[in-house]
């Protein structure tokens, strides 16, 4: 018995240095597609950019080609663009919450230590669902 646990605590380090060896070679591999899929998703972003431009373009110059004139048509695209723009800073705000993990900081903290809830967690501003099983 004691020879087998001899023998077990000798092979322990090559057990362990394996794991850590694969680990790191993962992690390099990982590391290497993440960059790969950042600069893919900046190649995107600017090709929609460019679309978008060209779209927003297109509509005023439709829109003047109308009879509109060119600087109400102008105002029109502004206009439209930063509505966007604002929802969509609206909704990086309401998100933001999120990152402070609400649910995980009221499952691991004391009863008489719960946080406020913040506007993340009401209804309708989180898309996805919550699981309500224990973790």
């Amino acid at each position: 018995m004691l020879e087998s646990v001899h023998a077990l605590l000798g092979e322990l380090p090559g057990i362990v240095s394996d794991r850590v060896h694969l680990f790191a070679l993962e992690l390099a591999r990982g590391s290497q597609a993440l960059g790969q899929m950042l600069l893919l998703a900046l190649c995107a972003v600017i090709l929609a950019g460019t679309c978008w431009v060209a779209l927003c373009g297109g509509l005023a110059l439709a829109a003047v080609h109308a009879g509109m004139h060119w600087s109400v048509a102008l105002a029109a695209v502004i206009t439209v663009n930063a509505a966007l723009a604002f929802m969509i800073f609206r909704r990086v705000v309401a998100l933001s919450a999120l990152l402070r993990m609400p649910a995980t900081l009221r499952h691991l903290t004391l009863a008489s230590h719960h946080l406020p809830a913040g506007p993340a967690e009401t209804p309708n501003t989180v898309s996805a669902p919550v699981s309500q099983g224990r973790v």
